[in-house]
């Protein structure tokens, strides 16, 4: 079982200039918990666009955009981190606003609000990525990158304490 107060005051222990804000959602978009900072209407709707966002990624990573869901643009994707066919990580952008997903363990993702996305252009496809890296200032990648990692950190963290976590049927 999740308790959300003790990821509350896990999430709230790790904010920082890095990460404003931190979530936990599931692939599905259901909320799971926040931290103490971050409002309810904005983690909401964090996780509900941000998860829409992760699974429109993780079919253009897979390949399997049969129901061509790639048309759907919920957030702009700024940066997308994928291994093997195995979506790892996104930045997006909301509202103006940094946010970086990572891959938890059974359907769970960990959000990372970063501050202001100064910089950021939206990621079109692969041969326009090098170009939109290559025209963003060295301190916005900079803080991407950051961004990132703390995401990873967190969910490398969270996979550890939740190693014994199974998603219920019927909330992924």
């Amino acid at each position: 079982m999740l308790r959300a107060w003790a990821l509350n005051d896990l999430f709230t222990e790790n904010t920082d200039e890095i990460a404003k804000g931190i979530i936990l959602t599931t692939v599905g978009g259901n909320l799971g918990s926040k931290d103490a900072v971050t409002s309810n209407l904005k983690a909401k709707r964090a996780s509900a666009l941000g998860s829409l966002t992760w699974r429109v990624n993780c079919a253009l990573a897979l390949g399997s955009d049969s129901a061509g869901i790639a048309r759907v643009k919920p957030l702009p994707t700024i940066k997308v981190h994928a291994h093997e066919n195995e979506l790892k990580s996104i930045v997006a952008d909301l509202d103006g606003e940094a946010l970086a997903f990572a891959y938890v363990h059974e359907g769970l993702l960990v959000g990372i609000f970063g501050g202001k996305v100064d910089g950021m252009k939206e990621k079109k496809d692969e041969d326009e990525q090098e170009e939109v890296e290559e025209e963003a200032e060295e301190g916005v990648q900079e803080r991407w990158s950051n961004l990132e990692w703390k995401a990873a950190a967190m969910a490398d963290h969270l996979r550890t304490e939740l190693r014994d976590f199974k998603m219920p049927t019927g909330l992924d």
